[in-house]
């Protein structure tokens, strides 16, 4: 696993994610990638996967579909 960050890249829409420790690219998100939610405020870490709707654009979803989150410049999380 890699601790990440994302940024919004604007020409593709979609967030790239960049490694916490050295600040370089990792990978793009797409519909269906594991992402693990690291909160702000909260010392947990919450698996789930990336998704996107025509609406609200991509977003987070846990892995019980119970609570969701748009993606954000600087959201911090896991990646494989």
């Amino acid at each position: 696993m890699t601790e990440v960050y994302l940024k919004l890249n604007k020409e593709t829409e979609r967030y790239d994610c960049y490694r916490v420790m050295d600040d370089t690219y990792v990978k793009t998100l797409n519909c269906g990638n594991s992402f693990i939610y690291m909160p702000e405020d909260e010392d947990v870490e919450v698996p789930g996967r990336i998704e996107h709707s025509m609406s609200h654009g991509y977003y987070w979803t846990d892995t019980e579909e119970f609570t969701s989150k748009g993606l954000y410049n600087g959201m911090r999380g896991y990646v494989e």
